[in-house]
């Protein structure tokens, strides 16, 4: 600093001595030894001060500051909240960020893209809240392949002509489109209770009937009680529904009356098979092989005077495919 300053000294002095020789040039006659020193003292004052400005430089009073100067300030910052739930969007931002502009900015100055939708001053924040739906108060939905979001805008008023304030603070919620649900334990196990339910077991009954026919050929039917002479000769036809399974004449007997377990009893068939020998009188034509069986035999008479009816009765075997079967007693 001191060899800046005594070089600043001597251009100066150098230059103060060039101007000292033109005026005592002028004054030589009058000038007297005396003005040396007030010479050397003006150039040791000039030295002093320059020494003062290297060692403390003056800094420009604030009345200096140029206009970009007084327009400059930092800019504050919004620290904002942002609040995303399902079907709730909320942002917080401390309402210094907008008192402390200026002019300031209030909260009814403020709106979202919908300007029905404003902000409230809660303690220290101003909030704007989305409520319900998402997509109330103009937010704009936008998605891609793995998100959706919804955006929206705190805006000031904008029915004057200029602002001094412009407000445009854009906030997102954003929310996957896949998701991995499971139970609230955390534990994706659902014991699965399984019962074997036996219900109870009901009793039914097929259809089995007893047909009687005037030729070999079953196509005629009886259709009234038949009146037979003891030459002639009835054939009989059992069947069953349903057609698909198999039918088999176990025993046939006749009785004088209606009762199958009547004292007086007459059997031509035993075990499937006939019983008399005489094939004129009784013949087995179809048994075992469908849900049908046949039979032909000679009319007869029981022996005593007061018997002049005779009742047939059969007990029938079912069969499914040619296995165990079901009994069954068939009386006409």
């Amino acid at each position: 600093m001191a060899v800046g300053a005594l070089f600043a000294w001597l251009l100066l002095g150098g230059t103060m001595v060039a101007a000292d020789e033109a005026v005592e040039e002028g004054e030589r006659r009058r000038s007297s030894e005396a003005g040396e020193p007030l010479r050397f003292g003006r150039k040791l004052l000039l030295w002093l001060l320059l020494m003062v400005e290297e060692i403390f430089p003056l800094e420009a009073p604030s009345d200096h500051l140029t206009c970009d100067d007084r327009l400059t300030f930092p800019p504050a910052e919004l620290n904002e909240t942002v609040i995303c739930t399902n079907d709730h969007m909320e942002v917080l931002i401390p309402a210094a960020f907008f008192l402390n502009k200026v002019p300031p900015v209030y909260v009814w100055d403020l709106h979202l893209n919908d300007p029905e939708c404003r902000g409230v001053h809660a303690g220290d924040d101003y909030v704007f809240s989305i409520r319900t739906n998402l997509s109330d108060c103009g937010t704009v939905t936008v998605s891609d392949d793995s998100h959706i979001m919804f955006m929206n805008t705190i805006h000031n008023n904008q029915s004057d002509v200029i602002t001094r304030s412009y407000i445009n603070i854009t906030f997102v919620c954003r929310y996957p489109l896949s998701y991995r649900v499971q139970q609230p334990s955390g534990q994706n196990l659902i014991r699965v209770d399984v019962r074997s339910i036996t219900l109870s077991t009901e009793d039914g009954n097929f259809s089995v009937s007893m047909l009687l026919f005037k030729d070999r050929a079953f196509q005629d039917r009886w259709t009234t009680v038949p009146a037979l002479s003891l030459d002639q000769d009835i054939f009989v036809k059992v069947f069953m529904l349903p057609a698909d399974l198999v039918l088999r004449i176990e025993s046939c007997w006749a009785t004088p009356n209606r009762d199958p377990f009547s004292n007086i009893q007459y059997t031509f068939i035993r075990d499937g098979c006939p019983l008399l020998e005489d094939r004129q009188t009784l013949g087995v034509l179809k048994n075992g092989e469908g849900a049908d069986a046949t039979f032909r035999i000679q009319m007869f008479k029981f022996v005593g005077g007061s018997y002049t009816d005779v009742f047939l009765h059969c007990n029938v075997q079912i069969c499914h495919g040619g296995r165990g079967g079901v009994s069954a007693e068939l009386f006409l």
